[in-house]
């Protein structure tokens, strides 16, 4: 199995802020958590038989840093929708790297809350001296956000 947290802690500064768009810079810092466990680890050995002094199950996890800086713009379709998109690129060092592409819609049905929906991709690139993580990640997105 494998589990991941990314949490992440940024600021926008406003390039342009018209009636109907509103174009920012963005930057800060993620925060990547991985673990990796793979059970039921069997290697057999040339005459069919498991190899001795092998663990069953293999346990890895590794947390690491990046800082981000990318773009992000919103657009007023109406009164209730806007849609929003969002691409930045974070660095933490040569060995670690990622790029996050958004494309979302919220439907805004109240003053306080909205519904999110939309698409999005995220490619990371992390090695350190015993653990290398290269992963592709993509897939819908569905969110609720609190409006103030």
């Amino acid at each position: 199995s494998d589990t991941q947290q990314r949490a992440e802690l940024g600021a926008g500064y406003s390039l342009y802020r018209g009636d109907a768009w509103k174009w920012q810079l963005i930057g800060g810092a993620k925060w990547f958590d991985d673990e990796l466990e793979i059970k039921r680890f069997k290697v057999r050995g040339p005459m069919g038989g498991q190899v001795p002094g092998l663990p069953s199950k293999v346990k890895h996890s590794n947390d690491f840093w990046q800082g981000f800086l990318g773009g992000r713009f919103t657009s007023r379709l109406s009164e209730s929708w806007r849609l929003r998109g969002r691409l930045d690129y974070g660095y933490g060092g040569s060995d670690n790297e990622s790029w996050t592409a958004e494309l979302s819609a919220d439907w805004r049905f109240t003053h306080w809350g909205a519904l999110q929906l939309g698409y999005r991709y995220m490619d990371i690139d992390y090695e350190s001296r015993d653990y290398a993580y290269d992963m592709k990640e993509y897939g819908p997105i569905i969110g609720f956000m609190f409006v103030w």
